[in-house]
């Protein structure tokens, strides 16, 4: 198959996003499928470009995967109206980025943040192609959790863009059942949604004696 994914995160940035998308764009790319992944020039989280990269488009191959960087307006991960700007800007790139490159087999968006998922939106308008939403927190309701101050213009507009996921995806994918329950009270079907719990990779962590020292050191022996 040929996928195209859309992430606002991408390896070497090393928070859960990117970590899990690269986790399973490196195995999709491994069992022989085409994988693509727009994304953007790393900086999270200070919003400082990583060495030996800048903030511009950029192609490259990372572990089989084709990686697709757009430009857009850096931020660090704090603040509302300067990440706002991040995620429009991302927005805009990724999409104008992705219609350019080959028609894809699928195309899969993930959120957070919400913007990139709505580069999905588009992009299945446009192309027509069937849309996989991955929603791994739900906006824009992780926003207020974090104590976020949103206008309610702004409110307003994230919750349209929320709607417009949910209804046009041809299949949600979500890590747990308390996801899967809150989008249903939101109106998205049962029959559309699926449960991907979140795995761990055994070649880094597996089952190994005791550390006695460690026990010992924290006060946990017994």
């Amino acid at each position: 198959m040929k996928i195209l994914f859309f992430s606002h995160y991408y390896t070497p940035e090393g928070n859960a996003p990117a970590t899990r998308v690269s986790a399973l764009c490196e195995r999709w790319a491994k069992a022989g499928h085409d994988v693509t992944v727009v994304t953007g020039a790393p900086n999270v989280p200070n919003g400082i470009v990583y060495d030996g990269y800048r903030n511009e488009r950029r192609s490259e191959v990372v572990n089989g995967v084709k990686v697709e960087r757009v430009k857009t307006y850096i931020a660090a991960n704090k603040g509302v109206v300067r990440r706002m700007l991040n995620y429009v800007t991302f927005f805009l790139s990724a999409l104008w980025t992705s219609l350019r490159l080959p028609r894809p087999d699928v195309v899969i968006a993930t959120s957070p943040q919400i913007l990139c998922g709505y580069a999905g939106v588009w992009y299945k308008r446009l192309k027509r192609v069937p849309l996989v939403m991955e929603i791994r927190d739900i906006w824009p309701e992780s926003m207020f959790a974090v104590g976020a101050k949103v206008p309610r213009l702004g409110v307003w507009a994230l919750e349209r863009v929320e709607q417009a996921m949910y209804r046009c995806c041809d299949r949600l994918v979500t890590v747990g059942e308390g996801y899967r329950l809150r989008l249903k009270e939101k109106g998205v079907p049962e029959e559309k949604m699926s449960i991907v719990m979140n795995g761990t990779d055994l070649a880094v962590y597996s089952p190994r004696e005791k550390n006695a020292d460690l026990l010992k050191k924290f006060g946990l022996e017994g």
